[in-house]
């Protein structure tokens, strides 16, 4: 039924390349299965190697971030006050808000429409 693997967390199926990964165990809490499965939609070796490179990347990156997320803050007890945000929160900052918008409804744009936008923002963080 399954072929045997010839490059890193890949796998073929009917001649098909997918993509198979064990999520952390740190971090199953997050997810309703313990692997990333995910077919590449490619039956050549070299771009399915390109792919799987690719889904690597960006799910390290991924993973990384959700760790830094859970994790404490370093030294916690030695602090003034506590931090103002809640770390924990998956919502995004207003600044990352700003970032996406910008580059949404930002095309085609004059410079006034990015200016009036960040002026806008640091309004909102005083």
């Amino acid at each position: 039924m399954l072929d045997t693997f010839q490059l890193k967390y890949s796998y073929t199926k009917r001649g098909v390349y997918y993509f198979s990964k064990s999520v952390p165990t740190e971090l199953r809490h997050h997810y309703f299965k313990p692997r990333f499965i995910q077919s590449l939609r490619t039956k050549s070796l070299s771009q399915a190697r390109y792919v799987s490179r690719k889904l690597v990347s960006r799910l390290d990156d991924y993973l990384i971030n959700l760790r830094l997320r859970e994790a404490e803050i370093p030294a916690a007890r030695l602090l003034r006050s506590t931090p103002s945000q809640n770390i924990n929160s998956l919502l995004p900052t207003i600044d990352d808000a700003l970032e996406l918008y910008l580059r949404v409804k930002g095309e085609h744009k004059k410079n006034t429409f990015f200016t009036h936008s960040k002026r806008a923002v640091g309004y909102l963080k005083k």
